[in-house]
């Protein structure tokens, strides 16, 4: 998976039909399947190195 900007990733999953689901604790981690199960993108929350916020929010996609 590749590690990209907020808004090349929106610009990615848009039109695509793709479900999200969430998964794991706060923070969490959200996957981006279509149809059949196959893995588009992810989106990443974690906390960082040097507390508790704000959030690092870290966009990947699958180079096709």
């Amino acid at each position: 998976m590749k590690e990209v900007t907020k808004s090349e990733f929106y610009n990615f999953i848009g039109p695509r039909d793709l479900a999200c689901s969430v998964q794991g604790d706060y923070p969490y981690t959200t996957l981006w399947k279509d149809r059949y199960g196959n893995l588009y993108a992810k989106h990443v929350e974690s906390y960082p190195s040097d507390g508790l916020w704000p959030l690092v929010d870290t966009y990947l996609i699958n180079s096709l």
